[in-house]
């Protein structure tokens, strides 16, 4: 129905967990494409690209405030879709300031989610 209502650049959002590469694994089998969202490891990005998801959306804050590496889940999982060969894009999610778009895309990540607010950020320098 979300396809159906919303035609284009559709992805269904569908969370890392069992029955969610299943989901995305039987939405690919009828044409539907998805995100796999919260995903914080090489092993969740890695089932999600073989279950069939487009996009892989790696919480990059949720990382750091359980004092992770976001930036550095987001290098590795760019650096085992190459080896792989995987089809699926790398996408940083939950980013917070304009440098850590900078930092997410520089560690590969091919696309990025931001807010309103952020959009504005990075429009903009003090500098200019």
């Amino acid at each position: 129905r979300i396809v159906a209502e919303v035609p284009g650049n559709t992805l269904v959002k569908i969370p890392a967990c069992p029955e969610g590469y299943r989901a995305i694994r039987e939405l690919a089998e009828v044409g539907i494409r998805s995100s796999c969202t919260a995903v914080f490891d090489v092993g969740q990005a890695l089932l999600a690209e073989a279950a069939g998801a487009v996009c892989v959306a790696v919480y990059v804050s949720r990382l750091d405030r359980a004092g992770c590496d976001g930036i550095g889940a987001v290098r590795d999982i760019a650096t085992a879709f190459r080896k792989i060969g995987a089809r699926a894009m790398v996408c940083a999610a939950s980013l917070k300031t304009p440098r850590d778009v900078e930092r997410a895309l520089l560690a590969g990540a091919e696309n990025v989610t931001v807010d309103l607010a952020l959009l504005n950020q990075l429009a903009t320098s003090p500098l200019t």
